[in-house]
């Protein structure tokens, strides 16, 4: 978008009745928002309608944040409880228990937080199974087509996915019409329809539990990502000689230049430039956090709301998250070619993963809150300080250096690395 584009918008803002917001954070909603709904020309916004909408957006964001910070005071104080009623005598135990269970025969010690997301990434994938079985596309989801290749049929389905999702048009809104599919083959459309339902149900899941989600299409799959192929693209893509960007020289070593350049020339011509960098500056830098993060397998870590997987914040808004970023492919086939060479697999596996992920993220919301690491901070501290009030000794719970590797296993961040060489290993 244009500066002067910019300074009108500014300017219309600063006339406008909207008080107490950060005009960065409304601008650059603004500029999302015409990247999402592809308009080239500020003329073609009617700025005043848009900058309304923002202002709603914000105003949820913060109904949101003190529903969630309600709920989390909640969740510490009932754990707070637990720990100081059930393992009154070793409550180090207590708030391991929490976390990865304990073998204490008390009510408490088997409704742990990876309990939890074990039982829920379980109950998605059955339901998903049954979804399929009482659509009768379990066997084309699990076989595909005579005569049809595998990845042709998932190609065909990926693409009605992405049909299925498409944001009406006026007109479309106005007939009471959804938008058109190309595909023929009804079983196609029926276990697309089934897979993008279900994605769209889990990412509701989410928002109900307190994320803000934006709507996309595939949200399951589109989490799809090999650490090892991504780490190793110059070899994946078949390229052998690669100049490497100077400017990289110090960031880390020359196989992280090379294959970060190669990764990055390769995904950067599938993107859709427009709503992938609508609020960022910087589209190296924007780049180098997304791969960091790749390579380093962060975005599997289950931390709560703030980091699922496309959700807005305020600051996400403002600054740009620096974990998760979501890259938008400017088609089905786009993000279907990017998948077959730096994916988990095909299409049916990068469903299981994404649903694996998700599971875990809705378990460990639903058994610490939005913000599980800094509720468990608070679970200790409130435990300790009752402990030292009444006279008790508070012993291995002074610091959480000791539960801090039970966290690690129900985030997921164990599995995760700094060191390009290592992660490489």
């Amino acid at each position: 978008m244009a500066d002067k584009c910019l300074i009108r918008i500014e300017s219309l803002l600063k006339k406008s009745s909207i008080a107490g917001t950060k005009k960065e954070e409304i601008v650059n909603l603004i500029k999302q928002s015409i990247a999402e709904k592809k308009l080239s020309n500020i003329d073609e916004v009617n700025v005043d309608a848009v900058a309304k909408d923002v202002s709603e957006q914000i105003k949820l964001q913060k109904k949101i944040n003190k529903r969630n910070a309600i709920e989390n005071e909640i969740k510490v104080r009932r754990l707070t409880e637990l720990v100081l009623t059930e393992f009154q005598d070793n409550p180090l135990e207590g708030l391991t228990a929490i976390m990865v269970g304990s073998n204490n025969r008390v009510v408490a010690a088997r409704s742990s937080a990876a309990v939890q997301q074990n039982a829920t990434v379980n109950q998605l994938i059955s339901g998903f199974n049954a979804k399929l079985r009482a659509a009768g596309v379990d066997d084309l989801f699990d076989k595909g087509l005579d005569g049809i290749s595998e990845a042709e049929v998932q190609r065909r389905v990926t693409r009605t996915m992405y049909e299925l999702s498409a944001e009406r048009t006026e007109i479309e809104k106005r007939s009471g019409i959804k938008p058109p599919v190309t595909e023929t083959n009804p079983d196609i459309i029926k276990l697309a329809e089934v897979m993008e339902s279900y994605s769209e149900m889990i990412r509701q899941k989410l928002n109900d539990r307190g994320a803000n989600i934006q709507k996309l299409w595939g949200y399951i799959v589109k989490q799809s990502h090999d650490p090892s192929s991504i780490r190793n693209a110059a070899a994946i893509l078949g390229i052998k000689n690669i100049e490497t960007d100077p400017s990289l020289k110090l960031k880390k070593d020359i196989n992280y230049n090379k294959n970060f350049l190669a990764w990055k020339n390769f995904v950067m011509e599938k993107l859709d430039t427009d709503r992938t960098f609508a609020n960022t500056d910087n589209i190296d830098e924007f780049m180098i956090d997304v791969y960091n993060s790749l390579v380093g397998n962060k975005y599997l870590i289950a931390d709560g709301v703030s980091n699922s997987y496309g959700t807005r914040t305020s600051q996400d808004v403002a600054k740009g998250s620096k974990f998760k970023r979501v890259l938008h492919f400017k088609t089905a086939d786009d993000w279907f070619d990017y998948n077959d060479k730096f994916g988990v697999g095909n299409l049916k596996e990068s469903f299981f993963s994404g649903l694996q992920t998700a599971g875990r993220n809705l378990g460990i919301i639903d058994a610490l809150g939005t913000k599980p690491k800094e509720n468990m901070d608070k679970i200790r501290f409130a435990v300790h300080d009752r402990l030292k009030k009444s006279g008790k000794d508070v012993g291995d719970i002074k610091n959480f250096r000791k539960l801090d590797k039970y966290m690690k296993i129900i985030d997921g961040s164990i599995y995760t690395v700094e060191n390009f060489g290592v992660a490489r290993y």
